[in-house]
């Protein structure tokens, strides 16, 4: 985890309504994960907290709905929204992940 996202904390009252997503029934580790990414790219301000940008994909019905599921959510855009800033979110496993060779950063801790 970079410093960043370990010191990005959801501001006073951030809730996932606040940023967009409809009422469902996420789980709560999804939520937690959704505003800590959401928290770490407005610390960054990449985040404008305003869905602007219309955007039209394609994408496989499968891959959307097993990311539904396991999301928590029914609405589409919602889904795509969720996947962006959890892959958006600074973290240094994906950084090395998406560089092959490239070391682990020092300060990176496994999760157990």
């Amino acid at each position: 985890m970079t410093a960043l996202a370990k010191t990005a904390t959801p501001a006073q009252g951030r809730t996932l309504g606040s940023l967009g997503f409809a009422k469902s029934g996420k789980p709560a580790r999804i939520a937690r994960d959704l505003l800590r990414a959401a928290a770490a790219l407005e610390a960054d301000g990449r985040l404008s907290g305003v869905r602007s940008r219309k955007l039209s994909v394609r994408v496989d019905p499968g891959a959307l709905e097993a990311a539904a599921e396991r999301l928590g959510l029914d609405n589409p855009s919602d889904v795509v929204n969720a996947a962006i800033l959890l892959a958006a979110e600074p973290d240094p496993f994906k950084d090395w992940w998406l560089n092959p060779g490239a070391p682990l950063p020092e300060d990176f801790e496994r999760a157990l």
